[in-house]
């Protein structure tokens, strides 16, 4: 589902099906399988979504939020993924507490022109142009804004 699939990929699931491999299975448990605490957790992440002018889509979860859920930060695998989904998505960033001290940011770039490696090697990470992260010591505080438009 990735753009790195190509027909080799392809070909190699051919032969692993003819050999037996249960295709319907391992989507299911890769990808539609989900804990009632996981999906409270994507709820919260979903709820928490901020979207800025330039397309790009962030959210964030709290140790408060992961202990309401009674979820663990594993709980989040994929919910990045969701966000870029949305059409006309240039980017998007999941900051999570790890419930360690530390702040991770999840990255994935939704067109060619975003570079989210270069993003989070600023801050310590790495990982190629359209999914990176980084991890930080610190916590998610809210920090209201509030001003008067014309």
């Amino acid at each position: 589902m990735h753009a790195n699939t190509n027909s080799e990929i392809y070909e190699i699931a051919s032969e692993l099906m003819l050999a037996g491999a249960d295709a319907n299975n391992i989507v299911k448990h890769m990808f539609k399988t989900k804990t009632v605490e996981q999906l409270r957790l994507w709820g919260r992440v979903l709820n928490n979504i901020k979207v800025n002018k330039k397309g790009t889509i962030v959210s964030k979860i709290t140790t408060d939020e992961f202990l309401q859920t009674n979820a663990t930060p594993k709980d989040l695998s994929g919910v990045i993924n969701y966000l870029n989904s949305v059409p006309n998505c240039k980017m998007s960033v999941l900051l999570s507490e790890d419930m360690k001290g530390n702040v991770q940011g999840s990255m994935r770039s939704g067109t060619d022109d975003v570079d989210v490696s270069s993003l989070s090697c600023q801050f310590g990470g790495g990982g190629h142009k359209k999914a990176a992260g980084f991890t930080i010591p610190g916590k998610i505080v809210a920090d209201e804004v509030w001003r008067i438009e014309d």
